[in-house]
């Protein structure tokens, strides 16, 4: 595949979204691009600053941010190949507001606290589904402010 064909099809591709380095190699190499090619096409956009690792982190955490926990926002951007500093940097980010999140997201879906054990289990399930820690759970079915 020629490097040209590549560039283009990288940049539009950049152009709706960002992407992670590693998400971007894989649409890459869908396409049939030589690694060489992509590995020298991908430093080259990093130089360029068209391909951000920090940028991509905060733009994939103010979309999810709303609806989903600390937990499972990192590991997301560990799947997506964010390296440990963007990790560190998404801990940083996520950990402000953390518990008013949660809170936010509890009283949208339920409102009221649980009045018995099933109930509790329940809405235990859904929180930790969306990635808030057992700790910060617990403090919230609790009704603990």
């Amino acid at each position: 595949m020629e490097y040209k064909y590549l560039e283009t099809f990288a940049l539009k591709t950049l152009s709706r979204r960002e992407y992670s380095r590693l998400e971007l190699r894989i649409r890459l190499i869908d396409k049939g691009g030589d690694p060489e090619d992509i590995e020298n096409l991908l430093n080259d956009f990093e130089k360029k600053d068209w391909l951000n690792e920090d940028r991509f982190v905060e733009v994939l955490i103010r979309s999810r941010r709303n609806r989903f926990g600390c937990l499972k926002i990192l590991r997301e951007l560990e799947e997506k190949g964010v390296s440990e500093s963007g990790i560190s940097l998404a801990k940083e980010l996520l950990s402000r507001d953390e518990e008013l999140i949660a809170k936010t997201i509890w009283k949208k879906k339920f409102g009221v606290l649980p009045v018995s054990l099933s109930e509790r289990g329940r809405q235990a399930r859904f929180m930790q589904s969306r990635g808030f820690d057992q700790s910060l759970v617990r403090r919230i079915l609790g009704g603990e402010d």
